[in-house]
């Protein structure tokens, strides 16, 4: 699970922050100002909703690569089958 740090300034204007206080949100814009414009953003990275979107789709895609290598590495180790659930 994600934790964000979310503000909202005198303008309306709402911004969400990783850890390391950069511009960051992976379920919608990082910046979404009073009169509906929006920016995304991941890890104090600027990018077009379109790209914001490809890179999350790559992002899950290593994701679910590297557990795949994680449970046939453990595998060999116990010699079980492991697979996802």
């Amino acid at each position: 699970m994600k934790t964000y740090k979310v503000t909202v300034d005198d303008y309306g204007t709402t911004r969400w922050y990783n850890e390391q206080s950069q511009l960051h949100r992976e379920d919608g814009p990082a910046v979404e100002y009073k009169d509906g414009e929006k920016y995304w953003w991941l890890n104090g990275i600027s990018y077009s909703k379109l790209e914001w979107e490809e890179e999350l789709a790559k992002r899950k895609q290593r994701s679910q690569e590297e557990i795949n290598k994680a449970l046939e590495v453990l595998g060999k180790a116990t010699g079980y089958k492991i697979t996802k659930v």
